[in-house]
C-alpha cells in the first residue's frame, strides 16, 4: 500500500516528505514507511504472522491539500482491497493540515533563574 500511495503522489506532482503505515491486530504489529519521496518504501517492521482482520493506520505528511491526500488514499485502499479481495468494514478518516509553529518565549523570561 505504501508504494502504490507514494506512486499515486508522484503521479499527482505532490511530495510526500513522511508516510507510514501501521497494521495491527491482536499482537501482531507490522510497520512500512517512505521516507523520502525519492526512496523506495520498506518495510521497517515485519509482523510474521498471517492474520484475518486488521486495524490500519495511515500517517502522512504530504505536502498538498488534505482533500487531495484523502482522495488518493481512500482510492489505493479500495483499489488494494478490490485487488486481494479484502473488505474494508470501517474505515475512520482525519485528514488536516497542521497549524502553525508556535514560538515560545525564552525560559528566562518566564521563569525566575
Amino acid at each position: 500500500m505504501v508504494s502504490r500511495l507514494h506512486e499515486a503522489f508522484i503521479a499527482a506532482n505532490v511530495e510526500a516528505a513522511h508516510l507510514k503505515l501501521i497494521g495491527q491486530w491482536e499482537g501482531a504489529f507490522a510497520v512500512a514507511n517512505l521516507i523520502p519521496s525519492q526512496e523506495a518504501p520498506e518495510l521497517s517492521l515485519a509482523s510474521n504472522r498471517r492474520v484475518t482482520s486488521v486495524h490500519l493506520t495511515i500517517n502522512a505528511r504530504v505536502g498538498a491539500d488534505p482533500a487531495l491526500i484523502e482522495k488518493h488514499g481512500a482510492e489505493t485502499l479500495q483499489d488494494l482491497a478490490t485487488a486481494l479481495r479484502l473488505q474494508v468494514l470501517d474505515r475512520h478518516t482525519q485528514c488536516f493540515r497542521p497549524g502553525q509553529p508556535i514560538r515560545m518565549p525564552a525560559l528566562s523570561t518566564v521563569i525566575d533563574v
